[in-house]
């Protein structure tokens, strides 16, 4: 079996929480930081994405982040679901712009998979 930091932590501070969540596998409520993190990471690919050959534009980094966004927040989330996603847009309107101009002719190698 493979044990994960967050597998350990969950364990210390509550073997109960731990048995729920990895043993008997009851769905955990999403986090909006995770969500919007994970749907960050997936724009931040497309924008460094070693098969590209040219710098995605700021409408298509938008689109990445928009389809890896779960469409149906978290219960008791709603609020915040549109707050996050509003920005996101933001941050990557401003990465766009910082970085386009500094990445065009330049390729990456290699990326995180």
């Amino acid at each position: 079996m493979r044990i994960s930091y967050s597998r350990y932590s969950t364990y210390r501070i509550c073997p109960q929480q731990y048995k729920l969540q990895y043993v008997d596998r009851l769905p955990t409520p999403r986090a909006v930081a995770l969500e919007f993190g994970t749907a960050m990471h997936s724009a931040l690919k497309l924008m460094h994405d070693p098969s590209r050959i040219r710098v995605p534009s700021v409408e298509e980094l938008i689109d990445a982040f928009a389809k890896a966004w779960s469409p149906v927040p978290p219960e008791g989330a709603e609020a915040d679901w549109r707050m996050w996603f509003e920005e996101g847009v933001k941050v990557l309107r401003r990465y766009q712009a910082e970085h386009a101009e500094r990445e065009e002719g330049r390729h990456t190698i290699d990326a995180e998979r």
